[in-house]
């Protein structure tokens, strides 16, 4: 057979041309290849390089290095990812909170303008309500001195302990009501 070397000199020169091209081309992705450089670090965290990933650590986070040694990509672990993952799911609910929170701050400020024209209406409100448990207090309270039995006598009195749990709380949020229209409306 006694051809040139790089081929039948026959042949047209865009078929030698097409030939050098894939040549040159299969000569670039063959020196690309053997360029990537893998980092990983085992279980025992030691750090490892090498031009493939063993299996067992395929799943685990590594870095792609470039010929220099420098860090092109990084691909994070599985359990990173779905570290990341529940991560930005907290801050979406916390958001998602704060959204609510705030709406219901815009309405519960809505309903105080609307029900309300001054605070001492706010104390007026405060102090029907809390007339309404002192008269359930005071009502048990007979109901205690008539009791016929301990169990009757203990029932009472965790009612009347509950209503006066109920007092303070009423105390609290007509409180908390007040201040907030009087920082509403900049009146006192």
């Amino acid at each position: 057979m006694g051809g040139h070397p790089l081929g039948d000199r026959t042949l047209s020169p865009a078929i030698r041309r097409l030939r050098v091209c894939l040549a040159l081309a299969t000569l670039l992705a063959a020196a690309n290849s053997m360029a990537t450089t893998y980092r990983w670090v085992d279980e025992h965290g030691v750090v490892h390089y090498g031009d493939s990933i063993p299996a067992r650590y395929s799943g685990a986070g590594h870095d792609v290095l470039d010929e220099q040694g420098r860090v092109i990509k990084r691909v994070e672990s599985f359990s990173q990812k779905e570290r990341d993952k529940e991560r930005r799911s907290q801050e979406d609910a916390r958001q998602a909170a704060e959204a609510r929170a705030a709406l219901e701050q815009q309405r519960h400020d809505a309903a105080l303008l609307a029900t309300y024209d001054s605070s001492a209406e706010i104390d007026q409100a405060r102090d029907r309500a809390l007339a309404q448990e002192q008269a359930l207090i005071d009502s048990l309270q007979v109901m205690r001195k008539q009791s016929q039995s301990a169990d009757e006598a203990a029932y009472i009195d965790g009612q009347i302990r509950l209503h006066d749990k109920n007092m303070a709380a009423i105390r609290q949020k007509y409180d908390a009501d007040k201040a907030r229209y009087q920082e509403l409306t900049g009146r006192p």
